[in-house]
């Protein structure tokens, strides 16, 4: 496992082609997730795939009561698990929540 900052994972691509209400045929990375579901999710109904699950991490990453770290998992060159997990963490940043009160991240390569 290797270490990553906010702006490395920002930058991973992800398995995810279609979020919330994109429909769009590429391969999303972190920030594009993130402008997405900051875009929609107030209106977001009905959450079928608990996308809305982002809500709840945020505010336990914010209360710390996220007690873990965060272990987005890589496999072919694309994030497989521990997707919405690194939305959060981003929106937190965006937020104004400093990296270092924050969990760490670190890039699991299977």
């Amino acid at each position: 496992m290797k270490k990553i900052n906010s702006h490395e994972l920002e930058n991973l691509v992800t398995l995810i082609k279609e979020f919330m209400i994109d429909r769009s045929s590429n391969n999303k990375n972190f920030k594009e997730l993130l402008a997405i579901y900051e875009s929609c999710y107030l209106n977001f109904y009905p959450d079928l795939s608990k996308d809305l699950r982002i809500n709840t991490y945020v505010q336990d990453m914010k209360n710390k009561k996220w007690n873990q770290e965060i272990i987005p998992e890589m496999k072919n060159g694309q994030i497989t698990d521990g997707i919405h997990r690194g939305i959060a963490y981003l929106k937190c940043i965006k937020e104004g929540i400093y990296e270092k009160e924050l969990p760490e991240v670190y890039l699991k390569t299977l």
